[in-house]
């Protein structure tokens, strides 16, 4: 399995969302990729061929997205930080200009 070695993040996000539900959820949209290829042979007579490596792409591309995601949202964590330091900055420099 290519998920264990994956932080899902904080104990309460790993509480509401294990690594079962997210590899769950993986499987079934595979799964029903499959059901609707053979209905798509049926219907429309074109042929969509459903394999391993299509569910290894999956994976990845969720792991790839995953970690764009994480990146952005620690670079506006950083962000947010940053300004927070600057406004006690200019709060102590304000308090010392009053006195």
């Amino acid at each position: 399995m290519l998920l264990p070695q994956v932080d899902l993040g904080t104990d309460e996000v790993k509480r509401i969302a294990d690594q079962s539900a997210v590899t769950d959820v993986m499987a079934t949209a595979h799964s029903s990729v499959a059901i609707v290829s053979k209905r798509m042979i049926q219907e429309l007579n074109r042929v969509n061929y459903v394999t391993p490596t299509n569910y290894l792409e999956l994976v990845t591309g969720y792991l790839s997205l995953l970690a764009e995601r994480r990146k952005k949202l620690q670079d506006l964590v950083a962000k947010y930080v940053g300004g927070v330091e600057k406004i006690e900055e200019a709060k102590k420099e304000v308090e010392e200009m009053s006195k």
